[in-house]
């Protein structure tokens, strides 16, 4: 069984590196929020102050050019921008951007360029990051070097842009330590839901690793059972072998019992009785076909334990019992026991295994005689309609017993004592074989009846094992 991998080291390494790179991410992420919001918020707070120093002069509803000339106006600005960490210089620029007074006089009538000028124009104040005049900022990052644009809003109206020029070390350093305390938290917070997934984690590698060596304790078990389970199988096959072979034996003396039987009769009557020219001839042709079947039956029963196939060809039933009972005449003549026929006219040719229906018949009869006592009769009748032909073999004898009835077709039961307990199981095995069904009537001091049908429409598409 394949081990598992090392639950708690992958995870912990591989979740190590996700909770880093989410929380660089995260850190990253609201450092640029953070930064955004001082910078705005720095905007705004500019942008306020220097509006309420405007609005101050403004209020005596002086146009715009006397306004920003006037000396005290210029030192209130200053005074007020100046005030603000990082202020560099002002200046005031009129709508269309050319510079009306500046801190730097050099910049006087020059004209602004910008693309963020139309939107101070629309009220806004707008700040700008620039990174072409940053000479004086070694020290300072440069985006921190900006140009803060504030309009000058006289009746709902722009009239004039300040523009101040900052470079705010104090925000810069205000950004990073605001960033490092992010960075901080982050990383704690990261720390923490490490080692949270961790204590999920450890026991759930626990309890895995448990239920492995259940596992594997459970394969190796399952292995030996398994070994042990081939043993035995092996074993029962050595039995069923030697059981074959006992089958095998028990069912070549069953069939060879039945030919001897009838060969002794006619021999014994040989040397019994005067017996006429023609009488001696027919017995010694009775006692050659005896002979003869006899030689085919030991071939047969010695291929027992190969599969039986079907041979089927048409033939009559009626043929077939009436050579069954002429077989056995002999032997019934010798323990005076009468055999009966009643056979129909016109009975067809059904497709069978004639060898084998044979084989199923004087099973029957000869069990039929042995159960009978001398001066009784067997009588052996044939009933046919579409649908089956039905062989009856009725005795006279003791009949069986409700005990023993419901076993008397298992291999090697028997209550005689010379009996192996082969032939009711052969026989039911050959009608079954022709998809047919074999049954006893009996009951004890009443007789017995075998009722062997044999179907007369059927399609047999293989020949089952016997």
């Amino acid at each position: 069984m394949k081990r598992p991998f090392n639950l708690v080291l992958t995870f912990s390494i591989a979740s190590l590196i996700s909770i880093v790179i989410l929380m660089i991410g995260l850190s990253w992420l609201l450092g640029k929020q953070l930064e955004s919001r001082l910078l705005a918020r720095d905007q705004l707070l500019i942008g306020t102050v220097i509006q309420e120093e405007v609005n101050e002069h403004l209020a005596r509803n002086l146009p715009f050019e006397t306004v920003y000339k006037d000396p005290e106006f210029l030192d209130d600005m200053l005074e007020a921008t100046m005030e603000i960490p990082g202020t560099r210089g002002l200046e005031i620029l009129d709508t269309s951007g050319k510079v009306l007074w500046s801190t730097d006089p050099e910049r006087l009538g020059t004209e602004r360029k910008t693309d963020l000028l139309s939107q101070v124009l629309e009220g806004k104040s707008v700040i700008e990051f620039r990174d072409d005049d940053h000479s004086e900022a070694s020290s300072v990052d440069w985006k921190f070097d900006t140009g803060l644009y504030v309009p000058i809003v006289q009746n709902q109206q722009v009239i004039g842009v300040f523009e101040i020029h900052r470079n705010n070390a104090r925000l810069k350093q205000q950004v990073e330590s605001l960033k490092s305390e992010v960075r901080f938290y982050c990383a704690i917070f990261g720390l923490g839901l490490y080692f949270v997934l961790m204590a999920i984690i450890v026991p759930a590698s626990r309890i895995l690793q448990s239920q492995y060596k259940q596992l594997s304790s459970t394969a190796k078990t399952l292995k030996d059972v398994n070994e042990e389970l081939k043993l035995t199988q092996r074993e029962l096959l050595q039995k069923e072998r030697l059981s074959a072979i006992g089958e095998v034996c028990g069912a070549v003396a069953h069939g060879l019992k039945n030919p001897v039987s009838s060969v002794r009769s006619a021999v014994q009557l040989l040397g019994a009785i005067s017996l006429s020219a023609g009488e001696r001839e027919e017995i010694t042709q009775e006692i050659l076909q005896e002979v003869d079947r006899l030689t085919k039956r030991l071939n047969d029963l010695l291929n027992f334990i190969r599969p039986f196939e079907l041979n089927l060809q048409y033939a009559q039933l009626t043929d077939i019992l009436k050579n069954a009972v002429r077989d056995l005449k002999w032997k019934a003549r010798e323990e005076q026991i009468t055999l009966s026929t009643e056979f129909p006219d016109g009975v067809e040719s059904i497709q069978i295994d004639a060898s084998l229906i044979t084989e199923a018949i004087l099973i029957v009869l000869s069990n039929a005689m042995d159960a009978s006592s001398n001066g009784q009769t067997v009588t052996c009748r044939l009933v046919s309609d579409e649908d089956c032909q039905l062989v009856l073999i009725t005795d006279q004898g003791k009949g069986i017993s409700e005990e023993v009835l419901p076993h008397v077709f298992d291999c090697f039961f028997t209550t005689r004592s010379q009996g192996v307990g082969l032939g009711l199981a052969l026989c039911k095995k050959i009608i079954e074989l022709h998809r047919g069904r074999v049954s006893i009537e009996s009951g004890e001091n009443k007789g017995t009846t075998v009722r062997l049908e044999i179907p007369v429409v059927r399609e047999i598409a293989e020949s089952p094992a016997l």
